[in-house]
Formats: structure tokens, C-alpha cells, sequence
């Protein structure tokens, strides 16, 4: 795996020190919380001298399987923000702008931080027609910096919490909190970092700036690598010198991925102190591999002059924006560059996106300016089939000796178009490992089929053990692959019976129901349906050779150029499955074709959706 450290040094730590002594801008007096200084994106020196609890977060081990992380640029359910935010009039137009294309999601602390946020919109005619509450303390507006990253894994969603400041433990529980809140995965990786220094391009590859090594002294680039590897599923991590006079030395002041293959980069004033730094990494990431083979176009973005607040620098950035449903929302500071960095925004992103600019003056001597306040919030997940399990009677008591219990089963197809998997149910035992595939069979769905079975019977033998088991119902493709599941709990009374607890297959009988069979194997050459089609962000398949011969299976995009090879060699009579991955691919239609040379091919059409 090529990995890519661009630098290791960081330059202008006493200029940054000195942004970290910037005195704080007046709150508006029209805020609730206008006796409180609102804090800045970095820590202040009381903060580093009293830096509060340490390790608040669970750390755990990374995700078993893939994951995948999606670009800022990707299609979103809304922005996550806070109130209070101290500048009320650029949080209602930031709100006013969210809720014409996503959802305004805002943490409160309690009913009366509620109310005061409704006045406060009501006051600059903002509406509430898509905004929702979340009641949750927090100690600051950076919710980019400590909000939560999610990350797909199957058919859900987790979160990723990364180690905030220690001295905002409020901030650094919030995506603790999200994950309990929606219900939702949840992993810690063992770093301290910020949100605000990562980017990345939805196909594997993250881009951050060293703020990350002076955050996590005791690591190195190997050991960043992986963890944004395991927990994130990024194949590559570049790191970028980071810029002085910025408190924060987070990427997001100075670069931005706008989409698959294109970055926007500060151009600085030629007179200042960054100005050849930032040239190199715009040159680097010029050359940097995108996921179709080609290389990363830049865009060129203004970056005023250093402005400065009681003596102290810091930076107006236009680069400092969100990406939210063909939205662009960017600051903009009453400058002469204002018209230029929409101009910038447009280039880089297309005629199919909106571009609107907000005054920022305000809190951009704090360090940042819209990208730090919010972070995005993604879509619910619909897997393309979902199953449903539903005991006729509840509780569910086995007696010793043995007995049945009865449930209804439902399986819907949500896409409109075929599907083709397995069904299988399995039962935990009280010691929790999985017996089973109890029942496996086969299932074809056309588009929005819904299958309801008569009751379906299990029988739990006698000898099976005492206690609490789970029983569970999954379909996808046994035994990896599972697209949806439900399950229900039954208890059986004690060992009972001839066969002194033994559990074997044949002693859980399973009838009823009008699932279909799974057919025989085809006799000749067989490419199977894909499943699930369309997929996100893999789908499987199956191949089927009446004799031993050579075969290959190869995935090709709508322009006919091959993408990736999935079979390529002399494979063994019988069936076999094979996967693809499309974490890397664009969405799209694809084709997929297996042949023996010169005797037998067969082509399946995919659809990746994301």
C-alpha cells in the first residue's frame, strides 16, 4: 500500500502560539449566552495550563469488516450545528441556507436554549420548516472539530470518535452521545484530532496536515496510516506541512476536496509568509493519483491578506466552507477577492451547484469560519431487502422435554428492480455462540415484492441447554454477507431428553411457510444475478462451470474500459462466488461479463448507488 508523508517539520509555532493569545470577539448582546466569551477553534492558554480530564472517550477495536467513508461533496440528510453561536445573524442565514436543500440539525442543552434559538431565527425571518432539535450540553461551536464521522459499514451506519480537547469534555462526548442517540455503531480510534483536519475524496484516500503528530507526539506516519485505515477505510493518508499564523494548523484553511478529482487550494498573497509553502502542496496534490487512474485537478481560491486583532494574525479563508446537496455555503468578508472565491467555487464544482456566501468577519478571528461550525449528517440506510421476524406468542417457554414455538416472517423488496439471495435463520445460546444455519434457502424477489409466508414452526429439541437464546432471521448471501435481520428472544427451561444436550442441525426442525426452494445448480455455464443490484458498495455473484476450465470475470464501465477483474484463471467445476468491491468506483451503471475463451460468455448489468 503506497502511503505519502508530503512533510514532517512544522514551521511558525511561536507565530500559531501567538493566534492562541488572540483576544476573543465581543458576543453578540442579542445571544442568550451573551455574558459567556465564546471559545476559540484552539485551546487557550488557561485551557493548556488546566487542560482538564484525560481519555474521556471508549476506546475499541477497529471495525471487523470494510467500512466506507463518504465524501463531504456526496449527497447528505442535513448539517449538525450549536446554539448558542454567538453571532446571530450568521447562524440564521447559515439555518436559512441548510434547511432549502438538507435538514438544520442543532445540539441545544434544554428546552429554554430551544426556545431562545426559535426567537432568535424568528427574529431575521427564518423559519423552522426543516430544522430539528437535539438536546445535548456542549462547551463550543466547533462541531466540525468534535462531532461525530460516519462511516457505512454493511447496511448501517457508525461513528467514529475521535480524542477532542480534553478541557471541552462536554464537546468530546457528543458523538458518543450520537451513537447511542440514533442508534448507530460506535468505535474509538486511539488519536487525538480535530474533524476540521481531515478531508477526503470518498474512494480511500484522506489528506490532513501535521496538526496530527502534534497532537499524537508518541506516533508516526506508519501508525496514523493504519488507524485511518482499520476505523476509516482509507487505503492512503497524506500529510501536509502545516502553515503558520493559523492557532488551529487544520487543512481546511487552506484546501478543500471539492469532489472526486478536484481540490481547491489557497492562492496566497505573494508576500506572505506561507505563500511557497502552499504552492509546493498545491503542486503535490496536482499529481496525486485519483480513484479512475487519473490525477487530482486544482483550483486556485484567493486568500486575502493577514488580518489582525489585538496584535495577532489570522486568516480570512473562502476555503473554510460546506458542501451540502449542490450547495456550496462559503464566508465571504466585504473584500475585493469576495466575487473572485464564488467565481473559484464555481469553476471547481460546476453550473449544477449553487454557490452563496456568508459574512464571516465576525468569527474568523476565532480561527475558523463556516466548515468548523457544522459537520454532515448522512441519509438512513434502506437496505434493498429487509427481513422481519414476529413471534405468534410472547414469551416464548421451551419445557425441558422440547417444543415448538411459531412466528410470522415477512420479506420485502425495496428497490424496483429484481433480487435473487439467501435466507437463513440461526439460534445463540445461552453460552453465546452461534448454532446454525438452521434453515437456508434461496429467495427471487421482483421489484417491491413482498413475500408473507404462512407461520413458519421451529422445533427446539430437548437437549438442547437451559437459558435465554436469540433467535435470528437474515437474508443476503450465507455466510458473509448480510443485507438485513431481526431476531427475538425465547427461553428453554432445561436439558431434557435422550441425547444429553447434544445440538445437531437435525434435531431443529424448521416447516411451514411458502419460501421458495433454492434450485438445483444449472448444468451449463451460468453467470448468476447480482446481488444485491443495485449495490453499495458490494455485490456478489455467482459462476457455475459444468467441467474445469479457464475463466474470467471482469467489471467494465459504461465507455467500455475495464475497472476490475474478479476472476482470471483455471477454476474447478461447480460454483463459485465471486465480490465486488466498489468502495473506489464512481456511481453508475457497470457491466459485468464472465467467458470461457473462445466457448461461453454472459454479461449481468450492475448499478452502483450511492
Amino acid at each position: 500500500m503506497n502511503r505519502t508523508t508530503l512533510a514532517l517539520i512544522c514551521v511558525g509555532l511561536l507565530a500559531a502560539a501567538g493566534v492562541a493569545l488572540a483576544a476573543a470577539p465581543a458576543a453578540d448582546r442579542s445571544d442568550p449566552a451573551a455574558g459567556e466569551q465564546p471559545l476559540p477553534r484552539w485551546m487557550t492558554p488557561e485551557e493548556q495550563a488546566q487542560p482538564g480530564p484525560f481519555e474521556l472517550d471508549e476506546i475499541t477495536p477497529p471495525p471487523d469488516g470494510p467500512v466506507t467513508l463518504y465524501g463531504e461533496f456526496e449527497e447528505k440528510q442535513g448539517l449538525l450545528l450549536r446554539w448558542p453561536f454567538y453571532y446571530s445573524d450568521m447562524f440564521a442565514s447559515l439555518v436559512d441556507e441548510i434547511q432549502d436543500v438538507a435538514i438544520a440539525f442543532i445540539l441545544v442543552a434544554n428546552e429554554s436554549q430551544e426556545q431562545s434559538c426559535i426567537n432568535t431565527l424568528a427574529n431575521y425571518g427564518v423559519g423552522l420548516e426543516n430544522v430539528e432539535f437535539i438536546y445535548a450540553n456542549t462547551n463550543a461551536i466547533w462541531v466540525r472539530d468534535y462531532g461525530p464521522w460516519f462511516v457505512q459499514e454493511g447496511y448501517d451506519w457508525a461513528i467514529n470518535d475521535l480524542i477532542y480537547y480534553n478541557s471541552r469534555p462536554l464537546d468530546d462526548y457528543i458523538p458518543q452521545f450520537l451513537s447511542d442517540y440514533w442508534d448507530y455503531g460506535y468505535y474509538g480510534p486511539n488519536i487525538h484530532h480535530e474533524g476540521g483536519n481531515m478531508m477526503n475524496d470518498g474512494h480511500g484516500t484522506m489528506m490532513m496536515s501535521t496538526r496530527v503528530f502534534e497532537a499524537n507526539p508518541s506516533y508516526d506516519e506508519e501508525m496514523v496510516d493504519e488507524i485511518y485505515q482499520d476505523y476509516f477505510g482509507q487505503d492512503e493518508s497524506h500529510i501536509f506541512e502545516r502553515i503558520s499564523l493559523d492557532g488551529t494548523g487544520h487543512i481546511d484553511l487552506w484546501a478543500k476536496i471539492m469532489n472526486e478529482t478536484t481540490i481547491l487550494v489557497a492562492e496566497m498573497q505573494p508576500d506572505d509568509v506561507n505563500y511557497d509553502l502552499v504552492e509546493s502542496h498545491a503542486e503535490t496534490m496536482d499529481d496525486l493519483p485519483t480513484y479512475d487512474g487519473g490525477t487530482f485537478d486544482i483550483v486556485r481560491c484567493p486568500m486575502p491578506p493577514v488580518a489582525y486583532q489585538g496584535g495577532y494574525p489570522y486568516y480570512r479563508s473562502y476555503i473554510n466552507s460546506v458542501l451540502i446537496n449542490h450547495k456550496a455555503i462559503i464566508p465571504i468578508y466585504n473584500l475585493q477577492w469576495d466575487d473572485e472565491a464564488i467565481a473559484a467555487y464555481q469553476e471547481a464544482l460546476g453550473p449544477d451547484w449553487e454557490v452563496v456566501g456568508i459574512e464571516s468577519n465576525d468569527i474568523a478571528p476565532l480561527g475558523g469560519a463556516i466548515h468548523c461550525v457544522m459537520i454532515e449528517i448522512p441519509y438512513e440506510i434502506t437496505p434493498p431487502v429487509t427481513i422481519q421476524i414476529t413471534p405468534v406468542a410472547d414469551p416464548i417457554i421451551i419445557p425441558f422435554g422440547g417444543g415448538s414455538f411459531q412466528y410470522d416472517a415477512t420479506l420485502t423488496n425495496n428497490l424496483d428492480t429484481p433480487v435473487a439471495g439467501q435466507v437463513w435463520t440461526e439460534a445463540i445460546t445461552p453460552e453465546g455462540t452461534v448454532f446454525g444455519p438452521i434453515l437456508l434457502t434461496g429467495v427471487q424477489m421482483a421489484p417491491g415484492q413482498v413475500i408473507q409466508p404462512n407461520t413458519l414452526s421451529q422445533y427446539v429439541p430437548g437437549g438442547a441447554p437451559g437459558g435465554d437464546y436469540t433467535f435470528v432471521a437474515k437474508v443476503g448471501l450465507h455466510p458473509e454477507f448480510v443485507v438485513s435481520m431481526d431476531e427475538f428472544e425465547f427461553y428453554k427451561q432445561g436439558i431434557g431428553g435422550a441425547n444429553g444436550g447434544a445440538l445437531t442441525l437435525d434435531d431443529w426442525t424448521e416447516s411451514g411457510g411458502d419460501l421458495p426452494a433454492a434450485g438445483a445448480p444449472p448444468a451449463e455455464f451460468a453467470l448468476g444475478e447480482p446481488y444485491p443490484n443495485p449495490f453499495n458498495p458490494a455485490t456478489s455473484l455467482t459462476v457455475t462451470l459444468p467441467e474445469d476450465a479457464e475463466l474470467t470475470v471482469a467489471v467494465y464501465n459504461v465507455s467500455g474500459r475495464e475497472v476490475a477483474t474478479l476472476a482470471d484463471g483455471r477454476y474447478s467445476a461447480g460454483e463459485h462466488r465471486l465480490t465486488l468491491d466498489g468502495s473506489k468506483l464512481a456511481s453508475g451503471v457497470y457491466f459485468v461479463r464472465a467467458s470461457v475463451p473462445g466457448r461461453l460468455s454472459e454479461t449481468r448489468k450492475l448499478m452502483l448507488v450511492r
